[in-house]
């Protein structure tokens, strides 16, 4: 639900965003520009999943859940303060890469008796 919740939670104001803050006013760019956002996120999420869940058996799931929490806090602050499209994507993108609480907590512990 937190995993959800962090990919969805622009979804409902981000084409007003893109109209209000990025300046676009063709409406045929608009669905572009909010298609390559909200893609972002999850295509960062698949580059780096299988990575992550690797780190963090390697140095332990806490620590890695806590930096996932304190950077996708801090990132959706400041995607409300963004004025500029590429940085709005790429501020996704590094939201994404480093979104990894979901991969934490879905991982069983299979080698532990």
């Amino acid at each position: 639900a937190c995993d959800a919740l962090c990919f969805t939670i622009i979804q409902p104001f981000l084409s007003e965003m893109v109209v209000n803050r990025f300046g676009v006013s063709d409406k045929s760019q608009i669905g572009i520009i909010v298609g390559v956002i909200l893609s972002a996120f999850p295509a960062a999420r698949f580059c780096s999943s299988s990575y992550l869940g690797y780190f963090s058996d390697l140095y332990g799931r806490k620590r890695f859940l806590m930096f996932s929490l304190f950077v996708n806090f801090i990132g959706t602050l400041v995607f409300g303060l963004v004025d500029m499209f590429w940085l709005a994507a790429l501020l996704r993108f590094l939201q994404g890469l480093l979104r990894f609480a979901f991969i934490v907590f879905k991982r069983p512990n299979t080698l532990r008796n």
